[in-house]
């Protein structure tokens, strides 16, 4: 019932947001969604487990950025399921601007399909770590995909654009450094970091 609900109210936000400019619609959809993926049960998979994190118990096969983040929040006061509202809340506007930058639009249904796939319908954010991760490996990303029409496509490593090469180079590094303070498994995305810099002839442009 929880999602059926989400759903009508995207739709209808959906509506609202094409006939007026303002993003307030998708930012308190945004919101909307947070508010939900922070109502997890404990009998939802890992949730216990991360609640007792919280609470104190450390856990080592957790990343230390995961950890630090706990030990933050919790000095601050928050609850548990406060914490997991402003994690949410970050997870999804990454994933809006993100979205927005790498597509040059700025339709709120795309980012919350894509979130919602990443993160679980189900289970209400299970994945939450690794989808923190996803989310800052999300910049270097949609910086790549702007910068692929405009670079030369038979060697995109020339005197031309060398510069901007370096700088996505680095700032790619830079999001793969933090991201794996969450979670380990963001390494995988150095295949599309490889994949961006071998030459591809025109005709595997368009399959």
């Amino acid at each position: 019932m929880v999602f059926i609900a989400l759903s009508l109210l995207t739709l209808l936000f959906f509506i609202l947001n094409n006939k007026k400019s303002s993003k307030w619609p998708s930012f308190l959809l945004i919101i909307a969604y947070a508010i939900v993926f922070s109502m997890r049960d404990m009998e939802v998979a890992d949730t216990e487990p991360y609640y007792d994190v919280y609470e104190g118990l450390i856990d080592p096969n957790m990343e230390i950025g995961y950890l630090f983040l706990n030990v933050l929040f919790k000095s601050w006061g928050f609850s548990f399921s406060g914490f997991l509202l402003i994690i949410a809340i970050f997870d999804l506007l990454f994933w809006y601007f993100c979205t927005k930058k790498a597509l040059m639009q700025s339709n709120i249904l795309i980012p919350l399909l894509l979130f919602m796939s990443n993160m679980g319908m189900i289970y209400y954010g299970i994945v939450l770590r690794s989808g923190m991760a996803s989310s800052i490996m999300l910049v270097p990303i949609s910086y790549m995909i702007l910068s692929y029409e405009t670079t030369s496509s038979s060697f995109r490593i020339n005197l031309m654009n060398l510069s901007k090469q370096v700088k996505l180079f680095l700032l790619f590094g830079v999001g793969l450094y933090f991201a794996g303070l969450f979670h380990q498994s963001v390494y995988v995305v150095i295949v599309a970091l490889a994949l961006y810099y071998i030459p591809l002839k025109k005709k595997w442009q368009h399959i």
